[in-house]
């Protein structure tokens, strides 16, 4: 290892950490690693805990700041400071500042982000023509149209417009728009070949086999999330991945039932990964036997163990990329009535239509890939 380099993984999220991994057994461990855990709706200290776990960082900094939750005032203040370093030709500079909060950001040569959305990621990445700047996987929105202008159905939306207004100052993307800053970078991709060209210096494969330490990722992983190799997964007929419902609509109420009918009436045993944000209990009925895998462990880390079971999605969950990679056959739930709900409450993220829900079937899944109306 050059002990004259340094790199900085900021986490969030299991999903985030996980794929870290990854990349440090293709090759990211030729550099001497730091860990900075940020809230993941205020889950901040988990991911804290299971970077020391990891055994590959040399200092994990733990931070409560999130800029999402600052008062009104804050995030004005924020942001005036922002455009006038803009204005005055030091963004650059507001960058640094803004990270060295957290950690001395001069002493790291490479940074490695989950994406650009985030105030944090963001200033990271306009820093790209400094440092070595490498964005992991952040879900479908990766692959989405990168926008330049609001479009006329998201003007109403405060949201829309700070993506709008931030990406143009070149701080960062909400809302997936044109990040100019992105070009400087080294993209990892789950489906290199469904990205939108020219965003990225580079689109790597994620999850490659061909130069990835098998072997350590192997004791990373049993390492970081000891509870995988505790689960005798052929005790299950199925698994359900879910998604937060509350997201698209104000009642889940009717599709929570729906759902737990769905399974109680064709299963016994059942493993349940619910979504980070998925607050849901649910009950399957008396006669199953059901093992909730924590939230801690992502999904992409029990692929390999779940392919002899009946897999089960909501809509557009974002694990459907990886029935290809790892050779899933994955049923996609669409619940009848969910999207049309979402579209009269006029909610701000509206659920998929069913004609986008297999559009998305097509594009990222597999050919063994179908779908339940629930």
């Amino acid at each position: 290892m050059n002990d004259s380099k340094k790199g900085l993984i900021i986490v969030y999220d299991p999903h985030n950490l996980y794929q870290f991994i990854w990349y440090y057994c293709h090759g990211g461990n030729d550099l001497e690693w730091d860990a900075l855990c940020l809230p993941n709706d205020r889950k901040g200290e988990y991911m804290h805990s299971y970077c020391e776990a990891s055994g590959i960082f040399k200092n994990v900094i733990k931070d409560d700041k999130n800029f999402n939750t600052l008062p009104t005032k804050e995030k004005l203040k924020v942001f005036l400071g922002m455009l006038g370093h803009l204005i005055i030709g030091k963004r650059r500079q507001y960058c640094k500042k803004m990270l060295n909060q957290y950690v001395n950001i001069d002493d790291y040569d490479r940074i490695v982000v989950l994406t650009g959305v985030g105030i944090v990621s963001g200033a990271c990445i306009a820093l790209s023509k400094e440092k070595d700047i490498v964005i992991l996987e952040d879900g479908v929105g990766d692959y989405s149209e990168r926008k330049k202008w609001i479009k006329p159905k998201n003007l109403k939306s405060v949201y829309h417009w700070q993506g709008f207004i931030l990406s143009h100052m070149g701080y960062s993307c909400p809302g997936w728009y044109y990040f100019a800053h992105e070009k400087y970078c080294l993209k990892f991709s789950s489906r290199p070949d469904k990205m939108p060209a020219n965003i990225y210096r580079e689109i790597r494969q994620l999850y490659e086999e061909e130069g990835t330490d098998q072997e350590l990722l192997k004791t990373l992983i049993e390492r970081t999330y000891p509870q995988i190799a505790e689960i005798d997964f052929s005790k299950y007929q199925t698994i359900f991945l879910t998604l937060p419902l509350v997201d698209c609509v104000h009642n889940t109420a009717p599709y929570q039932e729906r759902l737990q009918k769905f399974f109680a009436e064709r299963y016994t045993s059942i493993i349940l990964k619910k979504h980070p944000r998925d607050l849901m209990e649910y009950d399957f009925g008396e006669k199953a036997e059901v093992f909730e895998i924590p939230s801690s462990i992502p999904a992409e880390a029990i692929m390999t163990y779940i392919k002899d079971m009946d897999i089960y999605m909501c809509e557009s969950c974002s694990t459907i990329m990886y029935a290809k990679p790892y050779g899933l056959k994955c049923m996609v739930i669409i619940l009848d009535g969910y999207y049309e709900e979402s579209i009269s409450e006029g909610v701000e993220f509206s659920a998929p239509s069913e004609e986008s829900i297999l559009s998305y079937i097509r594009e990222f899944g597999s050919e063994d890939c179908v779908t339940v109306k629930v």
